[in-house]
């Protein structure tokens, strides 16, 4: 079957390269949308052997450690080559254009089509600062050529990523695709909870009648219970995900893995304090599991792990044959959403509340392996699966379709019958009445703050607080979305 997968991914990338060297060399721009697990970075570096240039921007500096071990031979055949990362990108906003311009000529970067700029990650391109050189970029080598790499190309700022490369998208190709195609097996999802005290839920309904008393308004904010819930983490329990982790991953009559001598599994919070708070918890339940394994953890963040060496061994180098009886638990807050590829990942749990759709579609993506020998397994004990689709039915009730986005994916998979649903709330009502507020939510807290200020109830400099934006990004989004609604401004109203 591996050979079979092998196979097929050899045939699926080398479609995909031709159409993206036909495409760049039509307009000079494309972007490549394909899921997690695909090999974009290797299809990236099959079509740099075309050019003499190269400058590769990705957003981790481990993804440019291995580059050069990875694909040496295809670097050292080029006249030049620059790997660099989004923020040393973002850095150089600051520079005049003639100061730019030498940079880059000085990485070897040339106006013609011999010269390759690959964007990793290309979703981070329209953040401020990275946009501003990016456009820059274009204006000083308008006939070079341009390659993006995403899987999802959707914001939840709403910026347009697609436009950055001129809309020129090669053909879709979705995980349900994959799934079908045999690339990689059904997505087991599992909808369980933590153990929340009820008093905190009542504290989350009085929060959220007055999250915005500074503006003097009524506004409500979608995912407040994630911004809010953090100071609670402490009281929290573990008893039930516990349950729910043991009859998936060891119960012989339920366990969803192909083994169970070995597991790696990367566990995805809202922020280092709430990792922090969680971490003991986390080994402490796994222990009880597992009473004969070796449980490791580690804690991958900026604060926690800057050694490559740590994050190399857990990440990558652990495995099944060398490591019997043993349990790696890798923590992170968004350091191993994307540019991150492992083996022999069991599961991914989420002990957040994700709003951002690629985030969301990045944390399930780590699963997808075509060299797993584990079926892709996601445990969900914040609700966001429920959050997705009740947010997707509000939408479909209101003919309101977007493309790409955590709610399409979630349709296509369930449509196509390519996810196993298995639901754990048995009932208990603390998650779903913690999920009730956002689910009432019709609008998304940025379309809810700018219709606010289009009906004058708090100006655009109080928006921008809420929104955490820059004031004249926002302005700029109030005039597309005025265009947008024209009169038809949506009707915020108090949960």
């Amino acid at each position: 079957m591996l050979i079979t997968k092998f196979g097929l991914i050899d045939k699926l990338q080398a479609a995909t390269i031709e159409e993206s060297v036909q495409k760049l060399e039509e307009s000079g721009r494309t972007l490549i949308v394909r899921p997690t697990g695909f090999g974009k970075t290797y299809i990236s570096m099959q079509i740099a052997k075309n050019y003499k240039h190269l400058y590769f921007i990705t957003p981790r500096v481990n993804i440019i450690n291995t580059i050069p071990d990875d694909y040496g031979d295809i670097l050292n055949s080029l006249v030049s080559y620059k790997l660099s990362t989004y923020q040393n990108l973002a850095i150089k906003h600051a520079m005049t254009d003639d100061e730019l311009l030498e940079y880059f000529e000085d990485c070897g970067c040339t106006n013609d089509e011999s010269t390759i700029f690959i964007f990793d990650e290309a979703h981070m391109l329209p953040a401020d600062k990275i946009s501003q050189v990016v456009y820059k970029l274009f204006t000083m080598f308008p006939n070079s050529h341009y390659l993006g790499l995403t899987a999802t190309p959707f914001r939840t700022d709403g910026r347009d990523v697609g436009s950055i490369f001129n809309h020129n998208q090669i053909s879709k190709y979705s995980i349900s695709n994959a799934i079908d195609d045999g690339l990689f097996d059904k997505l087991n999802y599992i909808l369980g909870y933590f153990d929340i005290p009820l008093d905190i839920v009542d504290d989350l309904n009085l929060i959220n009648k007055s999250i915005l008393e500074h503006a003097n308004s009524t506004l409500n904010i979608k995912r407040l219970p994630n911004k809010i819930l953090g100071k609670y983490f402490d009281k929290i329990q573990l008893n039930t995900a516990k349950d729910i982790l043991k009859k998936y991953l060891i119960d012989d009559e339920t366990k969803l893995c192909n083994h169970t001598s070995y597991h790696k599994i990367f566990i995805f919070f809202s922020n280092i304090n709430n990792m922090e708070k969680m971490y003991d918890k986390y080994m402490d339940i796994f222990s009880d599991i597992f009473p004969s394994y070796t449980i490791n953890g580690v804690m991958i963040s900026s604060k926690h792990s800057d050694d490559n060496n740590v994050w190399d061994d857990i990440c990558y180098h652990h495995n099944e044959n060398n490591n019997p009886n043993t349990i790696d638990l890798v923590f992170s807050v968004n350091m191993l959403n994307m540019s991150v590829h492992t083996d022999e990942l069991t599961a991914v749990i989420l002990s957040r509340s994700t709003e951002s759709d690629n985030l969301y579609l990045q944390e399930i993506g780590r699963v997808f392996s075509i060299t797993s020998v584990n079926p892709p397994i996601i445990f969900d004990f914040m609700g966001d699966g429920n959050y997705t689709r009740a947010v997707r039915n509000k939408k479909l009730e209101k003919n309101q379709f977007y493309d790409n986005n955590r709610m399409d994916v979630f349709a296509e998979l369930e449509q196509s019958g390519n996810i196993n649903i298995y639901d754990e709330l048995k009932g208990f009502d603390e998650i779903k009445r913690l999920r009730q507020i956002e689910e009432s939510i019709e609008v998304s807290w940025l379309e809810a703050s700018i219709a606010y200020v289009l009906q004058g109830k708090i100006s655009v400099e109080e928006a921008a607080k809420i929104c955490n934006s820059d004031v004249d990004y926002l302005n700029t989004i109030i005039q597309i979305k005025k265009y947008e609604w024209g009169n038809n401004i949506p009707d915020i109203h108090k949960v």
